[in-house]
């Protein structure tokens, strides 16, 4: 039961960390766009660009949920090493 429960939160955790990664890749995907034709001087820019935040919640959420999903694996594993080395018993 223990190495079935942290192997599930080990996945789980990777999977927060495609998440993190794609969030990651979209903003830096949003920084590729081309800039726009320039504008005569008269007329201001209709918008100004923005570089994006990579402390937005739906970044940070996978991130730390990543991180967090990692180190709560590692219990089970150890509980798992501490658990045949008590059953195990002397040889």
């Amino acid at each position: 039961m223990l190495f079935v429960s942290s192997n599930l939160l080990l996945l789980t955790s990777l999977l927060c960390h495609l998440i993190y990664r794609l969030h990651l890749a979209n903003m830096v995907w949003d920084l590729a766009v081309p800039p726009p034709p320039p504008a005569p001087p008269a007329i201001p820019p209709p918008f100004a660009p923005r570089l994006p935040d990579i402390r937005d919640s739906y970044v940070e959420f996978p991130f730390n949920a990543q991180w967090s999903l990692f180190f709560l694996a590692l219990l089970p594993g150890l509980c798992t090493i501490v658990t045949v080395k008590v059953l195990g018993g002397s040889s």
